[in-house]
């Protein structure tokens, strides 16, 4: 139990129940050395009271069911750390769901080669392009930075230091006949891993639409105030493989341009035209 995070994490909740909100955004640099003071009412002093209280006894029962679930998930963890020495098998988790997934090793390097030789999704490089790609972008965000499409902060934010390649790894689907991998390109420490982050901040208003199924809660709701004759009415769900991967980027780009900037100007942070952009 993690005592700093759960006191910083109640103190945001409360000062955000009092209505104090800071002006920063998450991808401002913060001065850690600032401090911090609230003029606070006797009510709100009498509700900090009372919700100290009340996270102090569930900080001595989450102590308690942690020193009782170790002792039960104790024997599990060796269980597991003893398998993870055998070379003959690989331990994960599955695509949905929480479990853990035992695979032998020589079956998921093949299935994960079966998708890297792909030849319309991945290509075979001589040599590592990330050093380029990174010097590449860093003049492109400060030429935007120069024209004003880019914050300072913005700048600062996005520009990659130290990048390294992605990585990339399977999860199985355990659902699916024959236990496909779902390939998974983790981003981290890309040159264009804060560059996304910016993007979908951006593009979030996008992707508000009513053909849009949140969840499904929300398609069984909608499926329920549908007036439809469903005596001869079928449904029928698709099942894509690989989806993300075989997405075309270039279609993609196209439509958010579209939709950003034709036929009418839509874009919120910039006065530029689209055919500035490209």
């Amino acid at each position: 139990f993690d005592d700093e995070t759960f006191i910083a994490n109640i103190e945001t909740l409360f000062v955000n129940l009092l209505g104090y909100y800071s002006e920063k955004t998450d991808y401002d640099e913060l001065d850690l050395d600032k401090r911090i003071s609230y003029n606070l009412t006797p009510e709100q002093l009498c509700l900090a009271t009372k919700l100290r209280k009340v996270c102090d006894k569930f900080r001595q029962h989450a102590r308690k069911s942690i020193s009782r679930y170790k002792k039960e998930i104790d024997p599990i963890v060796k269980t597991l750390k003893n398998l993870s020495k055998d070379k003959i098998i690989y331990i994960t988790r599955p695509d949905n769901g929480r479990a853990v997934v035992i695979l032998e090793r020589s079956d998921y390097l093949m299935k994960m080669e079966q998708i890297f030789n792909e030849s319309k999704t991945f290509e075979q490089l001589d040599e590592d392009p990330t050093i380029q790609q990174e010097d590449k972008l860093h003049r492109k965000l400060l030429h935007l930075k120069n024209i004003g499409f880019l914050t300072d902060s913005e700048y600062k934010f996005t520009r990659p230091v130290g990048s390294q390649p992605g990585k990339a790894y399977g999860l199985p689907k355990i659902d699916k006949d024959g236990v496909p991998l779902r390939s998974i390109i983790s981003a981290c420490g890309t040159f264009n891993e804060k560059l996304s982050k910016l993007l979908a901040n951006k593009l979030k208003r996008l992707r508000t639409s009513p053909t849009i199924v949140i969840d499904t809660f929300k398609f069984v709701k909608e499926l329920q105030n549908l007036k439809l004759n469903t005596t001869n009415i079928k449904m029928v769900s698709f099942d894509i493989i690989s989806l993300f991967i075989r997405v075309p980027l270039a279609r993609t780009i196209d439509l958010i341009l579209d939709k950003m900037y034709e036929p009418t100007h839509t874009c919120s942070f910039s006065e530029l035209k689209r055919a500035d952009l490209c």
